[in-house]
C-alpha cells in the first residue's frame, strides 16, 4: 500500500487529467488530451447509463429541430465523427447529461475546473476529485473555475479558499494582500502539523461529524485500533496530539470546542480509550 506521503508527491507531479462524475464518484477519467468528454461519453456508453442507440435519438432529435433534411443519417454521420474524435464536443449530449447529474471536470498542473448544473452537484464533483487528485498540493497550482450551468462561476485561488468552499462556507468578497500574507504564515503556524490537512482520512472525518466529541473520539479510536488506510502521521495517541486535533475541528467547524474546554474533553476521551 502506497504511503501517504508517496500519494501527495504523486498528486504533485500529475499532468492533465479530465473526465466525468456523477455525484460523488469519478465515473470516467482519461490522462488523454485528445480522448475528448463526449468521446468518453460515445465509447464507454454504459459508464453513463446510456446506449448507441440512445446516444444516436438524442442526435436524430437535435438535427430534427434543426430541420435537418435526413435527421436519421445526419445522426449516424455526427456519432461517427464522435467516437472517433473528429469532433470534439455536442451540445445536445452534454445538456443531456448534465440535467442527469453528471459533471464536466479537467485538472492540469496549473488550472482545474468543474462544470455541472448546480453549484451543489459541482461541489459534491469537486470533493471526489480533491479525494483522488489533490489539485491545490500540486506544485504551482493557481485555479480552479466551478461552472454551474444554473448559477454564477466561482474562481478559487487559494487553498485557503478551496477548503472553504468544499465545506459550504460562504466566499469571501475581497481579500487583501495582508491577510493572504498573514494566512500563508498561519499555514505554518497553526498548532497541528501541516500533514493533518492533507491527510484523506482524517480530513473526511472533519465533515462527517457534527459534534466535535464524536469526531476526536473517533479520530483517537481509528489511531488506537490502526485502522488500514488510516491516520498516517498520526501514530501517537496523547494529550499532545488530542490538543492538536481539536485545533483542527476548530479550524474547520463552526461549532468550535471552547478554549476552557479542550482539557476536560481531552480527558474525558482519553479515559474512554483506557476504558476500551
Amino acid at each position: 500500500m502506497k504511503s501517504f506521503k508517496h500519494h501527495i508527491d504523486e498528486a504533485r507531479q500529475q499532468g492533465l487529467v479530465k473526465g466525468w462524475t456523477l455525484k460523488n464518484k469519478i465515473v470516467s477519467v482519461t490522462r488523454d488530451y485528445s480522448n475528448y468528454h463526449i468521446k468518453q461519453v460515445v465509447r464507454y456508453t454504459r459508464k453513463f447509463g446510456l446506449t448507441k442507440q440512445k446516444l444516436i435519438k438524442i442526435l436524430e432529435d437535435s438535427f430534427e429541430d434543426m430541420s435537418a433534411p435526413d435527421p436519421e443519417a445526419e445522426a449516424l454521420k455526427a456519432f461517427d465523427e464522435l467516437y472517433t474524435g473528429a469532433w470534439d464536443n455536442n451540445v445536445y449530449i452534454e445538456e443531456y447529461l448534465h440535467k442527469k447529474g453528471y459533471c464536466a471536470f479537467v485538472i492540469d498542473k496549473t488550472h482545474g475546473s468543474v462544470t455541472g448544473q448546480t453549484e451543489k452537484e459541482c461541489r459534491a464533483a469537486a470533493k471526489a476529485l480533491d479525494d483522488e487528485y489533490l489539485p491545490y498540493e500540486r506544485d504551482g497550482f493557481k485555479l480552479f473555475e466551478i461552472k454551474p450551468i444554473k448559477g454564477k462561476p466561482k474562481y478559487i485561488t487559494s487553498k485557503y479558499d478551496w477548503y472553504a468552499w468544499l465545506e459550504g462556507k460562504r466566499e469571501r468578497k475581497y481579500v487583501s494582500p495582508m491577510a493572504q500574507f498573514r494566512e500563508n504564515r498561519e499555514d505554518k503556524t497553526r498548532p497541528y502539523p501541516a500533514s493533518y490537512v492533507k491527510n484523506k482520512k482524517l480530513m473526511s472525518l472533519v465533515r462527517k461529524h457534527k459534534d466535535p466529541l464524536k469526531f476526536i473520539l473517533d479520530v483517537m479510536t481509528t489511531m488506537s485500533k490502526g485502522v488500514p488506510g488510516g491516520l498516517s502521521g498520526l501514530t501517537r495517541i496523547g494529550v499532545a496530539n488530542t490538543r492538536e486535533v481539536a485545533a483542527l475541528w476548530n479550524d474547520f467547524n463552526n461549532n468550535k470546542i471552547p478554549s476552557h474546554m479542550i482539557e476536560s474533553l481531552i480527558e474525558e476521551v482519553l479515559n474512554h480509550i483506557e476504558r476500551e
